[in-house]
């Protein structure tokens, strides 16, 4: 048997992520929240997610290490909450970052403190301009300005407790 036939025969992983065809653009696609199968497909889009960013942050740490750049390449973290996996990734102070996108941000404090769970689309919305796109799959963003403290204090109104 050639090699590529038994090549051919080794398991290979497969995305745990659902895709939808728009345009000319195959995007992530979930069910609508109040559908009975959301939980069982956001988890395995979770899930995912998680290993692709695990392996990705470990070509991008290897990266900046060779281009001798101090960059914080942040995890993609989830914990279980109402039968469900939320997804989140740490912000940190005084730091440049590469952040995954997640369901939340919790702002890491040089005071080792932490923030609540913020909603990704809030802190976009707000001060998306300090968030660049850094043009890689999955999609992370470059942060090197930590919000100011009125920022803050302002994307805290909806932060969701750990």
């Amino acid at each position: 048997m050639s090699e590529r036939a038994v090549a051919l025969l080794e398991s290979r992983p497969i995305t745990g992520i659902a895709f939808r065809l728009a345009g000319d653009e195959w995007l992530p696609w979930l069910p609508s929240e109040d559908h009975r199968l959301y939980k069982a497909f956001h988890k395995l889009q979770v899930n995912a997610f998680g290993q692709d960013y695990a392996e990705q942050k470990v070509l991008l740490e290897r990266l900046h290490e060779a281009a001798n750049e101090d960059v914080y390449v942040a995890s993609f973290d989830a914990i279980h909450r109402d039968d469900d996996r939320l997804s989140y990734t740490l912000w940190i102070q005084g730091i440049t970052c590469s952040l995954p996108r997640a369901q939340f941000i919790v702002f890491a404090y040089e005071d080792q403190t932490y923030s609540g769970l913020i909603p990704w689309e809030h802190v976009v919305a707000a001060i998306g301009d300090l968030m660049q796109d850094e043009d890689v799959y999955p999609v992370r963003f470059r942060v090197t300005e930590f919000p100011s403290e009125q920022q803050r204090a302002e994307l805290l109104k909806n932060a969701l407790a750990f």
